[in-house]
């Protein structure tokens, strides 16, 4: 069933997606954040140098911050279905976004394993790779937020 829109409705869709996405940046993203910050601002008073982020983040720690973003997306994905009143089938998008979810949390979890153990990634490519990964869960979480928050979700 298509859903009518009339000015009003449409201006409480977008206010109250906005709204879910800054409490999620808020809560989620900006605490999941907080140790490398304070590690950052720890680093910046010891050595007050030119900041490399390359060697800043070749130990992988943002890649573990991205993994836990992107579960909470899956998290939040799941759960919209589980718990939907009435129950529904997931639609297209919705699963699109939880297959990337999936092959991000898979790319982030081969890539901090190779950290770890094996060595063999270049330290000065893992901080772009690691933001990479990280904007790229960002944007699957506030679609996951705008496409999914139905029914008081």
């Amino acid at each position: 069933m298509a859903r009518s829109w009339s000015r009003s409705s449409l201006y409480e869709w977008v206010e109250t997606r906005i709204k879910k996405v800054l409490v999620w940046l808020s809560f989620v993203v900006f605490i999941a954040l907080l140790p490398l910050t304070f590690a950052y601002i720890g680093q910046r008073m010891r050595q007050p140098q030119p900041f490399d982020l390359n060697e800043f983040l070749k130990g992988g720690e943002l890649l573990l911050v991205t993994a836990a973003i992107a579960a909470d997306s899956m998290g939040r994905l799941v759960s919209g279905f589980l718990f939907a009143k009435p129950a529904r089938n997931m639609g297209l998008g919705e699963l699109l976004f939880l297959i990337a979810n999936f092959v991000l949390v898979l790319m982030v979890t081969f890539e901090y394993s190779l950290v770890k153990f094996s060595g063999s990634v270049d330290p000065r490519s893992l901080g772009s790779q690691s933001v990479g990964f990280f904007i790229a869960a960002l944007c699957i979480g506030v679609g996951v937020i705008m496409l999914c928050s139905r029914s008081g979700e």
